[in-house]
């Protein structure tokens, strides 16, 4: 199976799990999403999970004249994780979920650039619209509730979000079956 195909596949079945549950549970998705931007554990749970894998980035790229400074960042992440947990503690679980759709699609780019196949295309632009919305939540977090409300306002669209989510899965997971036959 390509890297392509992996990427497609994870995306699809996340996709694809996310929409059954807004679909089979639409009251505790409104619930749970009305709820999540201010949540301060899932807020410092996703921080932590950011500032780590930000720090593993940096351990592994190449610094140049600064690679001397490589040994702090073991003990500089966990205090950013506390400094940003005490400190910048507004909608923190919007911010990081933000920052977490920035970090995501540098591997699903990765597979896609290696990727010579038509099938790439879908991918990479759907990589590319996690960007977008991670921008758009780290930069105005508060209006996280706001999209919320539109796509989860009611049991109706939170239920046809939900069958949307669950066909762009399937789409994905048929793509994943297509480009691990034709590579």
């Amino acid at each position: 199976m390509s890297s392509l195909a992996i990427a497609s596949l994870v995306m699809g079945c996340v996709a694809a799990a996310a929409g059954m549950v807004f679909m089979a549970r639409p009251e505790a998705v409104r619930v749970g999403l009305k709820a999540f931007p201010r949540h301060r554990a899932s807020g410092i749970a996703l921080t932590a999970v950011v500032i780590g894998w930000s720090a593993w980035l940096l351990y592994e790229a190449p610094l140049g004249r600064f690679e001397g400074l490589k040994r702090f960042i073991v003990f500089l992440a966990p205090v950013a994780v506390y400094m940003v947990a005490r400190f910048a503690d507004e909608l923190l679980a919007a911010r990081s979920l933000g920052a977490l759709l920035l970090l995501l699609p540098a591997p699903v780019l990765a597979a896609v650039r290696t990727s010579y196949s038509i099938w790439r295309w879908p991918v990479g632009i759907a990589a590319y619209c996690m960007v977008v919305a991670g921008i758009w939540l780290v930069l105005s977090p508060y209006r996280f509730r706001m999209s919320a409300g539109a796509c989860a306002g009611n049991d109706a669209r939170c239920r046809m979000c939900g069958a949307v989510l669950t066909l762009l899965g399937a789409f994905f997971i048929a793509l994943a079956a297509v480009t691990s036959q034709k590579l």
